[in-house]
Parts: structure tokens; C-alpha cells; sequence
């Protein structure tokens, strides 16, 4: 399974979580049999990474989305920016431009007609000075 299509399972667990009293482990999530052979890696490491990680996230994203609070985000922009930003940070092999091409295409897909500029525009910001610290 490549790598777009576990993002955009990711994205579907992350959303199944945020509506589901917020179980913190993939395994409790109802996952039909024919389903779980689904259930990557890559996959793991993102959901549990960016539910751990979830209040730092946030405040990236509240420190990156100029006159936002994250109430007012979209939940599925949030939770595309959440794992995005998680994988740019945590997965040193992943291109990071690559990242936020994918993040963009979620938005296009499953976001409103906005949403994939304002993802790309905080994902940039995040890329630019944050890998930039990263660097010195």
C-alpha cells in the first residue's frame, strides 16, 4: 500500500477517533477483519505519534495559523495539520515538500474548497522556520 493511501487512512482513523470519546490506540478501533491487513506501520507510528503529541501539535498550529484559534478550525483541517506536521517533524526519511503536497490533496479531497491553500500556507510557514532551526 503506498504512502498516499495510508495518509488517507490515517486521516480516517484520526477522525474516527476524534468522534469516538477519543480511544487512544488503534486496536480499539472496530476494524473489519478484511480491513486489518490495512493497518501499516507508517500507520501506527502516525496515529499514536500525533495523539501523544497532540498538545504540542495544537500549539504549532495555533503559533502557525496567524488570527486562528484552533476552535475554529475545521476538525479535518486540524487533523490533516496535526499528522502532517508530526511526519514533517518525526519522519526524518520523508520528503517534507512531499509531506505537504499530500496534506494539500487530503484538503482537496475531504476539506472545504479553502482549505487546501490555508493547509499548504501553515505547512510552509512550519517547513521554512521550523526545519530551518532544525538546520542550525
Amino acid at each position: 500500500m503506498n504512502r498516499k493511501v495510508q495518509r488517507a487512512r490515517i486521516l480516517q482513523l484520526l477522525y474516527a477517533r476524534e468522534f469516538n470519546n477519543g480511544d487512544s490506540k488503534i486496536d480499539k478501533f472496530e476494524i473489519p477483519i478484511e480491513d486489518s491487513n490495512l493497518i501499516t506501520n507508517f500507520i501506527i507510528q502516525i496515529v499514536e505519534g500525533v495523539i501523544a503529541q497532540k498538545e504540542y501539535l495544537d500549539k504549532m498550529i495555533e503559533q502557525y495559523a496567524e488570527n486562528w484559534e484552533n476552535k475554529r478550525l475545521l476538525t479535518i483541517d486540524k487533523l490533516i495539520l496535526r499528522f502532517a506536521i508530526f511526519e514533517m517533524l518525526f519522519f526524518k526519511e520523508t520528503p517534507k515538500k512531499v509531506v505537504i503536497n499530500e496534506a494539500i490533496e487530503l484538503a482537496k479531497k475531504f476539506s472545504s474548497e479553502k482549505s487546501s491553500s490555508f493547509i499548504n500556507g501553515i505547512l510552509d510557514k512550519i517547513f521554512i522556520i521550523e526545519m530551518g532551526k532544525k538546520n542550525e
